[in-house]
């Protein structure tokens, strides 16, 4: 690596320490400059990972929450995209989460989708699913898509989501639209991944979400098929390829 740009990252971050200690607060006003916009910064990095968020709590609250997490967080690299992932849990600590606690659910959500974003969808290994003929198919692992994530929650965030990704920043859903969300019949269980065709978000049953969080802990078919006797794996197969969901089989 290049001692020269050791030395730059070395730099700059020292310099992020100094920005954020109480005495850049209180001694330098050229440090404190810096600090409030590295904070505006931080609001605006926010608003673009975060949009949904963003509409839900407006511009004021989010420079607020913003201020407090580059407090907690500070950013590692030269991309804001990268920075943010601590946000769910300013927002559960924060005075809107007794009123509203779908914020925090729906913030694992938004940065789910916001990785899976910057992530690249494998291709299937088709030759690997010889290996479903395999005399010991018991102990072969299912390969999933590495951005692939699951969110369980007790609140529609489907509908939620879908809802204020409607329109622009400023262009807020009605009172009646709301309504009929919170009322609807969503399972609450989600899926978010990276497809070929860009990043999804979908709503999944409770058993899909179980099987995949069973595949994801490493249980191979045979523990798999042991724990969900009654589930439908061909059908199970079709859609998780039809949906980029499968990698490929392992041994």
């Amino acid at each position: 690596m290049n001692p020269n740009r050791n030395s730059a990252l070395l730099y700059q971050t020292h310099l992020l320490t100094d920005i954020f200690s109480e005495q850049a607060e209180t001694q330098d006003a050229g440090l404190r400059v810096y600090q409030n916009n590295l904070r505006m910064t931080a609001a605006r990095s926010l608003s673009i990972s975060y949009p949904v968020i963003y509409k839900m709590i407006g511009e004021q609250a989010q420079y607020v929450l913003a201020k407090r997490l580059i407090d907690r967080e500070r950013p590692v690299t030269g991309d804001w995209a990268d920075w943010g992932r601590e946000f769910s849990n300013i927002l559960q600590q924060s005075e809107l989460h007794e009123d509203h606690p779908y914020l925090s659910q729906m913030a694992e959500l938004e940065w789910a989708f916001q990785v899976a974003s910057r992530s690249v969808a494998e291709p299937l290994d088709k030759a690997s699913l010889t290996l479903l003929e395999d005399e010991h198919v018991e102990e072969v692992a299912i390969k999933l898509q590495r951005s692939l994530t699951l969110i369980s929650s007790d609140f529609p965030l489907y509908g939620l989501w879908r809802l204020h990704r409607n329109g622009d920043k400023e262009q807020l859903p009605k009172e009646e639209q709301l309504y009929k969300v919170f009322n609807s019949d969503e399972t609450g269980y989600y899926l978010v991944w990276q497809s070929g065709s860009g990043p999804r978000v979908v709503e999944i049953t409770k058993e899909y979400f179980d099987w995949l969080n069973s595949i994801q802990r490493g249980k191979p078919i045979g523990e798999l098929l042991d724990s969900f006797p009654d589930f439908d794996f061909s059908t199970w197969l079709s859609d998780s390829i039809v949906n980029e969901w499968l990698v490929g089989l392992a041994k």
